[in-house]
């Protein structure tokens, strides 16, 4: 910076202070050596002795024979045993995804045996793969089926396609997918208990209670269709800052009046995100882990009181019956609690966060009850860590689910818009946020400055603020920061304890809790996973004593004395926060870290937290190896960095969705072109072959002994498919070009050939380039296979991309989708009709084709490739057509109605 001074006669602005620490960072790296394995190995046996205070290698050796477990052999478990490991190895993969792979099961087998002792390494292996082919033999594999034909040369010798990857099926459960089964048939019986019209109405005009405003037209709209629908599973859908909280009390309100008061439950994914509803909602609220488990509890409680009620009826009057009669009490109204009643309404926020099985249980105990069950939450946003997806799912079975529209968290009008961008992974979304300079872009360790830095300004300033990150890794290397500078501000003690993570917390820290312990009371709550304190003091036995976060981030709540172990082992530093974590909250001012690697839920959620600004610090020179990358990293730009992030969904589908999504990305238009394509190349290799060296029979042999190994040869060959798919006749076009001048001079005559050809295309009558002998009108199709097993193949897959290209069609113009609707309507007449379809066929084709989803006809971005900007054309011609035919069918129409207007006039003028 003083050179810069002194250069430039100025301080740096903020793009030069960028660069200058850039440079700094990349001129202060550690060169990188390679250390040979000998070295490595002798500072390992260094490092050893120093702890060991010994030779380390006479020291191993006497750990040789100290394992007395018998080596066993492949041969020495039988199926039996591994069945039951099997077994076990599904059960813990599939309490944690909906759906999963050969790959999940095989690394959790592996550690279910990781304490057996194998005689060898392949006797380990043996076990597992008979391990993970009896488990998966009792699970579900929900993979789409092939529905084109393979031929010969592209299947395995055990049959299978070549075109399937091995190992990837996808599986799941028979226990999941009924769970799915029955909240999706909860979602639509509707025979549960339901508000009348008139009761919305009132509480709907009125103020809330204890707030000084009512619902919003969409909030009561929201409120009206839940609490009228009867279904015994609902949704509400609200976007990050669409005022979901204020939904959920007129929702509360509505119920209380119709049903009474205490009506309704309150149910979280965590007892921290319980908390918050409880303060918001102004219910008793518990965690669905906790509720599940007072569940598994009735029977028990129930069966004690029946066996009470036995000993009190022999008991007679005593002291022993009156401690009888209270513990039944007791008992009685542990039951009462944890029960749900007839009429009851049980609210699930951040439904999202919930997993499958327990929003099965919970939604099966309200249906037995008579009761009905709300899942609110945000379906862009984070998945639970268990088996997840169901409040998509449900979302997505409903045709129009209650939903919230009005963005209500953010200062700034256009950050409504964007953040609705960003939720559905529009593009559009990043060119808002830099316009608006929201977004800073450069390494890695420059962007965690200045996210600090700007964290900080924003903390001194008196602003609630959040610094987030996707990873703990992150999320650690921000909190360092954090604590050394206000370590070095005096504000915080340098030495404290030191956590599991290697963290010191010290008096004066922020730092969070990460374990429930309703036993450490705080007032009338307890800690939570979650909470947030300010350390006040430290005891010489270790035992810390915090107070809860207020205001800004200041201490001031109630405190409590958190026992030694339990800081060291549940006690993190609070100033950065993952965003699972930042899930549901609302502060003044986010900054978030965002990498290549970030995924488009995560970006989401990081990026609406705060209510006046939310910035983005992009990673654009992140180097996936570090240790094993040579020369500097490529710089990105942080745009694209973003745009690709917003490609990358992370969420967990249902298996239910997954086999949905499966099928259309088996047989999809991306895929069954490019297997459509393989085989043609190859298929039209050996019939080019043949008619390239008939075509140049005349051809002195010299000339053409090396044409096939030409570096132009395949080339010429795919000019000659696109001369073909133009609708031109290569059989007699390329022997004219052979012949046409004399070859003897060419010192390639391959190369020659492909220059005649594309003049060839260049020449022809450009309305043949738009020929209809194509698949959909954008791809080439081969025609003329000999091989029939080659042809079958081919034909079955344009086969499937002409139905799938209709349904997406047929699905856009039903659902007025932006982009079908301008193009206007399907014409009346039939022949039209067909007309305008095939070429709304093409556009659909190419917009799948290229992965465009935005609402413009054929997307906003420039085409990145030959064949794209080729098959674009191809699409505009197509929007062209379409737009005249519905055109001249509206003209039509008009005129038969002016026609039958003036008939019906002069008929009447008659009469």
């Amino acid at each position: 910076i003083p050179d810069f001074v002194t250069t430039h006669g100025r301080l740096p602005n903020s793009p030069e202070m960028l660069k200058l620490r850039q440079r700094a960072t990349l001129e202060t790296r550690p060169d990188k050596h390679v250390r040979p394995l000998a070295g490595q190995v002798e500072g390992w046996r260094r490092r050893a002795r120093e702890l060991l205070n010994t030779d380390p290698v006479p020291w191993v050796a006497t750990l040789r024979d100290r394992n007395d477990l018998p080596l066993l052999s492949a041969d020495d478990l039988t199926n039996e045993m591994l069945t039951e490991v099997g077994v076990i190895a599904v059960n813990v993969v599939a309490e944690k995804r909906s759906t999963f792979s050969r790959a999940n099961v095989f690394a959790e087998a592996l550690r279910q045996i990781h304490g057996v002792r194998f005689a060898s390494a392949d006797d380990r292996m043996v076990v597992v793969e008979r391990t993970v082919n009896l488990a998966l033999a009792d699970v579900l594999l929900i993979s789409a089926p092939e529905l084109a034909h393979t031929p010969a040369r592209f299947t395995r010798p055990d049959g299978t396609s070549k075109f399937r990857a091995r190992g990837f099926e996808v599986y799941t459960t028979q226990a999941l997918l009924d769970s799915e089964a029955r909240l999706l048939d909860a979602g639509r019986y509707t025979q549960g208990p339901r508000v009348g019209i008139r009761t919305v109405a009132d509480v709907a005009a009125e103020n809330l209670p204890g707030r000084p405003h009512g619902l919003s037209a969409d909030q009561a709209l929201a409120v009206e269709q839940i609490a009228t629908s009867g279904r015994v599973l609902d949704v509400l859908v609200g976007a990050a800052g669409t005022g979901k909280s204020t939904t959920m009390g007129g929702l509360r309100a509505v119920w209380e009046r119709q049903f009474g008061a205490g009506t309704v439950v309150g149910l979280a994914p965590s007892a921290a995100a319980a908390q918050v509803l409880a303060e918001e909602f102004g219910v008793t609220t518990e965690n669905t882990s906790k509720w599940l488990a007072e569940q598994t509890r009735q029977s028990g409680r129930l069966r004690e009181i029946d066996e009470l009620r036995a000993k009190l009826h022999r008991a007679g009057p005593s002291l022993r019956a009156s401690m009888l009669r209270r513990r039944i009490d007791d008992l009685t109204a542990e039951v009462d609690t944890w029960s749900l009643r007839s009429g009851q309404l049980v609210v699930v926020d951040e439904a999202s966060l919930a997993g499958t099985f327990a929003l099965n249980a919970i939604t099966e105990q309200a249906r037995n009850a008579g009761a009905k069950v709300v899942l609110v939450g945000d379906w862009a946003q984070l998945s639970p860590v268990e088996a997840g997806g169901a409040f998509h799912m449900l979302v997505h079975d409903r045709d129009l689910a209650p939903a919230l529209a009005d963005v209500r968290r953010f200062t700034h009008a256009w950050e409504k818009v964007a953040s609705i961008d960003l939720r559905v992974g529009h593009p559009e979304a990043v060119d808002a946020y830099e316009e608006r300079d929201k977004v800073e872009g450069g390494d890695r360790e420059s962007m965690l400055d200045l996210l600090h830095e700007a964290w900080r300004t924003d903390v001194e300033a008196g602003h609630r603020s959040l610094m987030i990150a996707s990873d703990k890794d992150t999320v650690a290397a921000l909190n360092g920061r954090a604590r050394a500078h206000r370590v070095a501000a005096g504000e915080v003690h340098a030495h404290g304890i030191q956590t599991v993570t290697g963290a010191v917390i010290g008096v004066g820290d922020l730092v969070v809790t990460r374990e429930n312990n309703r036993r450490l009371s705080c007032g009338r709550g307890w800690v939570k996973n979650g909470d947030q304190w300010f350390v006040m003091e430290m005891a010489g036995d270790g035992d810390v004593t915090v107070a809860r976060t207020m205001g800004a981030g200041m201490a001031g709540g109630r405190q409590v004395v958190l026992p030694a172990e339990y800081v060291r082992q549940h006690v993190e530093l609070g100033y950065a926060t993952t965003a699972h974590r930042a899930q549901g909250r609302t502060v003044d001012t986010a900054h978030a870290f965002v990498s290549v690697t970030t995924q488009r839920e995560v970006l989401y959620v990081a990026a609406t937290r705060g209510r006046e600004s939310n910035r983005l610090y992009v990673d654009t020179m992140y180097d996936p190896d570090a240790d094993t990358q040579h020369g500097l990293p490529a710089e990105r730009e942080a745009g694209d960095v973003l745009r690709q992030v917003l490609q990358a969904r992370g969420a967990d589908l249902a298996a239910t969705e997954t086999i949905a999504a499966d099928w259309t990305e088996q047989h999809g238009i991306v895929r069954m072109w490019a297997e459509y394509d393989t085989i043609a190349r190859v298929a039209l290799r050996e019939r080019y072959d043949e008619l390239v060296t008939s075509s140049c029979a005349r051809v002195p042999y010299e000339q053409v002994e090396g044409l096939r190994d030409s570096a132009a040869y395949g080339p010429l060959l795919a000019a000659l498919r696109e001369a073909e798919a133009l609708g031109l006749d290569v059989e007699r076009g390329l022997s004219r070009l052979v012949e046409w001048r004399a070859l003897s001079s060419a010192d390639d005559v391959a190369a020659v050939l492909h220059g005649r050809v594309d003049r060839w295309i260049r020449a022809s009558d450009p309305q043949r380039r738009v020929a209809e002998d194509r698949i959909v009108g954008l791809f080439p199709r081969l025609s003329g296979v000999s091989d029939p097993d080659m042809a079958r193949a081919l034909d079955d897959r344009q086969a499937v991309i002409e139905r799938r290209t209709r349904e997406v069609a047929t699905t856009a113009v039903e659902n007025r989708q932006p982009w079908a609707a301008q193009l206007g309507s399907p014409p009346s007449d039939p022949f039209r009709r067909e007309m305008w379809f095939r070429r709304l066929d093409t556009v659909a084709a190419y917009r799948e084709r290229w992965g465009i989803t935005d609402r413009t006809i054929l997307g906003t971005r420039e085409p990145t490739s030959l064949e794209q900007e080729s098959q674009r054309r191809l699409a505009q011609s197509a929007v062209w057509l379409a737009l005249s035919i519905e055109r001249d069918d509206r003209a039509s129409v008009g005129a038969v109605g002016q026609a039958v207007e003036s008939s019906v006039s002069r008929e009447g003028a008659e009469r």
